[in-house]
């Protein structure tokens, strides 16, 4: 398989920038609210959670890059569709066990795969179309 890394750093890169909008200005309140971080709590070791998050994030390019590559998604659409599949059957059914088994908040479940959602979608459609 050949990988775009260029488009993989980038969308990596990306996936960095709207997750820092979506748990900080967005969704910051209710989502500390609903986990019981606080904000020291937050900064506490910020450096070393971005970096693993990097790392996190990266494979999860990578892995959908792959995936993109083998069902030969070449349009910005067709490599949505690849995001939204693996996010439906991927993430958003085995998150939901947080919320079935964990009693965790089904609003916390909604903060947090909704920012799944909206990068695998995001994510699917650069790689397919960057090529």
């Amino acid at each position: 398989m050949e990988i775009n890394w260029l488009a993989v750093l980038a969308t990596t890169v990306g996936y960095m920038i709207v997750g820092a909008l979506w748990y900080g200005p967005f969704f910051q309140k209710p989502w500390m609210q609903l986990t019981g971080v606080t904000e020291e709590l937050a900064k506490a070791g910020a450096g070393k959670a971005y970096a693993m998050m990097f790392i996190v994030a990266l494979i999860s390019v990578i892995v959908l890059a792959m995936f993109v590559l083998t069902v030969n998604a070449e349009t910005f659409v067709e490599g949505m569709v690849i995001g939204f599949w693996i996010w439906l059957g991927f993430q958003a059914t085995i998150m939901m066990n947080g919320v079935i088994f964990e009693k965790k908040p089904f609003k916390l479940y909604m903060i947090n795969v909704g920012y799944n959602l909206v990068m695998l979608l995001i994510s699917g459609g650069v790689l397919a179309n960057w090529k």
